[in-house]
């Protein structure tokens, strides 16, 4: 089909999650050539999000569409009379399984192939593989009844809409609403003449409203970012192409839920909404910060956890603390945390911790037009510098104390034009790395690597580190828990900073990255906690926090 034109950087949409990080790979040399799988005429909503978004990057080339003839099967069982009033109420929010007409770009047309007792008639199959593709894109919600896997050099490529080793619903993403499951699941298959590998799995936080409709929307759009993410690999290096471990496929269920589960359904939201109200009784949720000394030892010699001996620290009225780091200079203490105001903007304040355990009075070290948080300091070559989160201007910046702690001066911005939260830096074997999770769309956490603190970054190979809302965001500093190099994150699925995940870091390098969670703290650590979210230590002191109800 001959070769493409350099593809400049600069053509890359920035605001696009798929591109956000482009810059910091290699320029894309040449295309992608694809066809398009439909079982039916039409394109679902979601699918044609997808299709948009493969449109608009230079550096895929949708070639052709094709669409199985006889393969649109129509359902006779659409579910109870109360079920399908309650979807078609939900849809009127989000309808991603809708089918729209499809928008083609000017010069192509969509193929009829036809079936022929569960196969491709077979001038059509020779028509198809004529066509040299690279890959096959199947943009279904539900599997094709034919396999095309033979017909492109690296097969046919799908979204799963769920976990593949557990059983799918009809609708996608209806058990994942009714179990009231934590996280749903989006994979990105490889199906090939020998058999299907899983390239990448995104899992979001279950939308956990009345309209279930609304749960498909989240991981789908994350699984269309992977999807690209994971063409762009193909595109860079073949060999590159890794696969997760395999699982055992489960059966669909083609059944849609009956009237009486649609109650039962019903039953158990307003249930729901019902005791969040009880237990709220009119009172606001407020951000706190405990402190304690290092009495316990964890995180050096403690395997476990325990929130013993913490206390919770005041705050000035109105206002929560949040994100705690503590840091210790010519021998005094200082703790960082973000101040949240009754109108929820953020800024950055510090107090000293006394030998006596009691903490100053604090004083606002940064204050910006935008939201900050966050305050990761840290020391270096006999100079402190801080990373806070600072989404709100889309910038990754560097600060430099001036006079520790409360004066602090612009160093440099490391990342510019990204909505990054809650920036994690690790400086290991003379190598930098930062951990940053985007803002933009789901909890995906991504590893960069410097040679120098102000250094530029590269992207890490390994990116996604993580795709999962139950460990992906960063919760603090990385620590040493005995000989294990420890990451806590935030378990983001049950409500936003749930829980704290340690995860143990088996393996880091400029080229590889591997970790394992080990240990999740939930708010039951501490009585009437609804959430925690940051853990951190120095050698006197541990600091966490949590929030609670307060009138």
């Amino acid at each position: 089909m001959g070769s493409a034109p350099v593809l400049a950087q600069h053509l890359y949409e920035p605001k696009s999650e798929a591109h956000v990080w482009r810059r910091f790979r290699p320029v894309i040399t040449r295309q992608l050539h694809c066809g398009i799988l439909l079982s039916a005429r039409g394109i679902e909503n979601w699918a044609a999000s997808l299709l948009a978004l493969l449109n608009a990057d230079p550096a895929i080339a949708v070639d052709a569409v094709f669409v199985l003839d006889g393969a649109d099967k129509k359902e006779n069982d659409r579910g109870g009379w109360l079920f399908q009033l309650l979807q078609a109420w939900s849809n009127r929010s989000a309808a991603p399984f809708a089918r729209q007409s499809i928008v083609l770009p000017s010069g192509l047309s969509e193929v009829a192939l036809r079936l022929q007792s569960g196969s491709l008639a077979p001038e059509d199959a020779a028509r198809l593989a004529g066509c040299r593709l690279d890959l096959l894109l199947s943009l279904e919600s539900q599997p094709l009844p034919v396999d095309c896997s033979s017909l492109a050099r690296q097969g046919v490529w799908s979204i799963c809409c769920g976990d593949p080793s557990r059983p799918r619903s009809h609708p996608p993403y209806w058990n994942e609403a009714w179990n009231k499951e934590a996280v749903s699941t989006a994979v990105i298959r490889q199906h090939l003449p020998g058999g299907t590998r899983n390239l990448a799995s995104c899992q979001v936080a279950t939308h956990p409203g009345i309209r279930f409709t609304e749960n498909a929307v989240a991981p789908l759009e994350l699984a269309g970012q992977a999807l690209l993410r994971r063409l762009m690999d193909l595109l860079e290096d073949e060999r590159s192409l890794t696969a997760l471990p395999p699982q055992a496929d489960q059966t669909n269920d083609r059944r849609p839920p009956g009237s009486l589960a649609a109650a039962a359904f019903l039953r158990g939201q307003i249930l729901r909404s019902a005791s969040l109200r009880l237990e709220a009784r009119g009172r606001k949720q407020q951000w706190r910060v405990a402190l304690r000394d290092r009495s316990s030892r964890f995180g050096s010699q403690s395997s476990r956890f325990s929130a013993d001996g913490f206390r919770w620290l005041p705050a000035p009225q109105g206002c929560g603390y949040a994100d705690p780091f503590v840091v210790e200079h010519q021998n005094r203490h200082w703790l960082f945390v973000e101040e949240i105001s009754p109108t929820g903007k953020g800024r950055l304040a510090c107090q000293e911790i006394r030998a006596n355990g009691e903490v100053g009075e604090a004083s606002i070290i940064l204050e910006k037009p935008y939201h900050l948080s966050y305050p990761h300091v840290f020391s270096h070559q006999g100079d402190y510098f801080m990373v806070p989160e600072s989404c709100g201007n889309e910038t990754v910046d560097l600060y430099r104390a001036t006079r520790f702690p409360g004066e602090w001066t612009l160093e440099q911005t490391l990342c510019p034009g990204v909505a990054a939260v809650d920036t994690t830096v690790l400086p290991l074997e003379g190598v930098w790395y930062f951990f940053t999770t985007s803002a933009w769309l789901g909890n995906e956490t991504f590893l960069f690597w410097s040679d120098r603190l102000d250094g530029s970054w590269h992207y890490h190979p390994a990116n996604p580190i993580c795709s999962d809302a139950r460990r992906a965001r960063s919760a603090g500093a990385l620590f040493y828990s005995g000989a294990d190099l420890i990451r806590p994150a935030q378990d983001c699925s049950v409500c936003y900073g749930y829980a704290v995940v340690l995860n143990r870091v088996k393996r880091i390098s400029k080229t590889e990255y591997e970790e394992e969670p080990i240990e999740t703290i939930l708010p039951t650590c501490q009585p009437g906690l609804l959430a925690t979210h940051t853990l951190n230590s120095n050698a006197a002191y541990e600091v966490m926090d949590g929030v609670r109800y307060v009138r």
